[in-house]
């Protein structure tokens, strides 16, 4: 393990949670921007599941960095590596809750133009956050982490 100032990154001014926001805004202006429906009903209504599933899987991984002591704010110094519970499914369980939510979100608004915010929520996860964040805990947890990579897919 490396020592805690070789490992320290400046978490950016904008986190995951404010892109979530964001994109809730989005998604709810694209109600009004179009008016063509994606899916028939009572189809959309399944957006309820799979936000409630996503704010469940990422609560459940908060609570879980809570009871280890380890911080959540991403890009920061972590001081356990949480590979237990959801961990022990995905990597990345608050991300994958963030994206479950916001395709609940987008099935309920149910337009093409709503939909078309999830790909662009992943990219920015998965390189401004996502790819960071790996080489953090490598550079933290070593051969730990490595094989918990092995082990655990980085989504499901």
């Amino acid at each position: 393990m490396s020592d805690a100032k070789s490992t320290e990154v400046k978490p950016p001014i904008i986190l995951p949670p404010h892109y979530v926001l964001i994109a809730v805004v989005l998604m709810i202006a694209s109600i009004w921007l179009t008016q063509s429906l994606l899916i028939s009903e009572p189809w959309p209504k399944l957006g309820v599941l799979f936000a409630g599933f996503g704010v469940g899987i990422a609560a459940w991984a908060a609570r879980q960095f809570s009871q280890a002591k380890t911080n959540i704010i991403p890009l920061s110094h972590s001081d356990a590596l949480v590979v237990s519970g959801v961990f022990s499914h995905t990597r990345n369980p608050m991300y994958l809750g963030m994206i479950s939510f916001l395709f609940g979100v987008a099935l309920l608004a149910n337009n093409w133009l709503a939909l078309s915010v999830l790909p662009v929520f992943y990219f920015i996860i998965r390189h401004l956050f996502i790819a960071r964040e790996e080489k953090l805990m490598l550079a933290t947890f070593g051969d730990e982490y490595a094989s918990y990579c092995k082990n655990v897919r980085r989504w499901i």
